[in-house]
């Protein structure tokens, strides 16, 4: 007699952050090889939208998915609650889970300290790209407006990645607006860093285990 078994459905749960990494980390490494700038810029713009959807989908994975006790929060909520949350911002779900959930350590996701106010002018950054809204900028002027308008998220990331500041815009040079100055290879490789601290804090603060995170390429390339 033969005994036959027939597999008739099958089901997985996808990490897809580690996809979003592995893409942030070769984007930030093409960023940092080409020297030709204006493709830097764009490497850069992918590296950002990369290494916040790698954090944001992170989340998403430790809230919705049945692995991790997190997914308590929505038990028994109705389909139109669970909607809501799922259309919450990033930083609103994190808000949600760490004021609901009863096992966690907030003193990990402090705003006022590393990584998140990295993370925080990283969301800035993607917002800025996915929200863009093109207005007129004064690159130079002898009066010096271009030094008293600087952007306030220009402010905050002074310190954080090289770029070039106005006051060394020289006149005529119209290729160093805001997007320009500050979306090139450091801003890249900035981006890519800000990840694995900060994933590594949401486990810390949701008592769940660290994940793996493998970097392919080396960002420390020697010009």
């Amino acid at each position: 007699m033969t005994i036959e078994a027939r597999i008739t459905a099958a089901s997985v749960i996808v990490h897809q952050y580690r996809y979003f990494y592995f893409l942030a980390n070769e984007l930030a490494h093409e960023a940092m090889l080409d020297k030709y700038d204006m493709n830097a810029f764009r490497y850069s713009v992918g590296t950002i939208i990369m290494s916040y959807t790698a954090i944001e989908t992170y989340f998403n994975h430790l809230l919705f998915s049945d692995e991790y006790a997190l997914r308590e929060l929505h038990e028994g909520m109705t389909d139109e609650l669970r909607t809501r949350i799922e259309r919450m911002s990033l930083p609103e779900k994190i808000e949600f889970a760490l004021r609901f959930h009863s096992n966690t350590q907030p003193e990990f996701l402090n705003r006022g300290q590393e990584p998140y106010q990295s993370f925080d002018l990283l969301r800035q950054l993607r917002n800025l790209l996915i929200h863009y809204v093109p207005e007129r900028e004064t690159v130079w002027s002898e009066s010096g407006e271009h030094l008293d308008n600087v952007k306030k998220l220009e402010k905050k990331l002074r310190g954080r990645f090289e770029f070039i500041p106005p006051e060394e815009i020289k006149p005529g040079d119209m290729t160093k607006t805001f997007l320009y100055r500050l979306f090139n290879r450091e801003c890249a490789k900035w981006a890519f860093e800000c990840v694995a601290p900060f994933i590594e804090a949401l486990s810390k603060a949701f008592q769940v285990p660290a994940v793996p995170l493998e970097k392919h390429w080396n960002l420390h390339i020697n010009s």
